[in-house]
């Protein structure tokens, strides 16, 4: 149901693939200038385009996430092969020890904000929440409190809203996305809550993190850099 409730929403959705690929010991550089070359190749720009993450922080720390998107969910179906395959498995295969989950994940575009003309961003911030059962479109009504506070106040760095397209049992029922530049980004007051305030009435940011808090089971961090050269 949710896939078609995406599909049906006023027919602007996109969908990103993204598999991760844990390299075998020693091989880390490896993998990545693999993915590298493979990217080059085969997925360099248009619907099937391709993006490599390095994990740094998160239970996947170490590990590789390769995302094909922005696409629809028909454009899965025309994905590169033959070629593509084979010349994976001989270049690329034999430094990968183990490939883990891949999951869909759909853009929530109304509850999202992105700066006009975004520089490229070296690092991501991803967060993943397990959301109670039914409580959804609650976690929609706050996520759309915060994006507005986003848009009213431009600021430099994004923040994407993604739901996953497919219940797999893993507690990642939504992400939210944050672009930084570097590690410093962390030392840095974005002045959020102050902005949330401005806009809403003195106490209202606590407000809101305890319905966020009333509406999750749970939530993990990632942190990835984004891979381009070696």
């Amino acid at each position: 149901m949710a896939v078609f409730a995406f599909g049906q929403e006023e027919y602007t959705y996109h969908v990103w693939e993204t598999t991760y690929i844990i390299p075998k010991k020693g091989h880390g550089q490896d993998l990545g200038k693999a993915l590298l070359e493979h990217r080059k190749m085969f997925h360099p720009e248009g619907t099937h385009n391709a993006t490599i993450h390095a994990i740094s922080v998160g239970k996947m720390q170490g590990a590789y996430s390769w995302m094909i998107g922005p696409m629809k969910f028909a454009d899965v179906d025309t994905k590169p092969k033959g070629e593509n395959y084979e010349s994976w498995m001989e270049h690329g295969d034999k430094f990968v020890k183990k490939y883990g989950n891949t999951e869909y994940w759909v853009s929530a575009d109304k509850l999202s904000y992105w700066p006009e003309n975004p520089e490229p961003s070296a690092m991501i911030h991803c967060i993943y929440w397990d959301v109670k059962q039914g409580k959804q479109q609650e976690l929609d009504k706050l996520l759309a409190k915060a994006v507005k506070v986003f848009k009213e106040n431009k600021y430099k760095n994004s923040w994407g809203i993604y739901k996953a397209a497919f219940n797999t049992g893993s507690g990642r029922d939504v992400c939210a996305v944050m672009t930084f530049d570097n590690w410093a980004y962390f030392d840095s007051d974005l002045g959020f809550v102050k902005d949330y305030e401005t806009m809403y009435g003195e106490g209202t940011f606590a407000e809101f993190m305890d319905s966020f808090y009333s509406l999750i089971e749970s939530g993990t961090d990632e942190i990835r850099k984004v891979v381009m050269d070696y």
